[in-house]
């Protein structure tokens, strides 16, 4: 299965709620074997938000 995400934030340049929960569904999915991809904006500045 070939999943394809498109968002317009992308974990963990931009930390909220939805941005983790895609993060952590596409990770488990991923591990299962299923091909993500994440497609998002990038219209912020500076490092990665840690």
């Amino acid at each position: 299965m070939k999943l394809a995400y498109v968002y317009d934030a992308i974990y963990p340049w931009m930390k909220g709620g939805a941005e983790k929960r895609i993060y952590e569904i596409s990770k488990r999915l991923a591990e299962r074997g299923r091909e993500v991809h994440w497609y998002g904006l990038k219209w912020w500045d500076g490092e990665r938000d840690r």
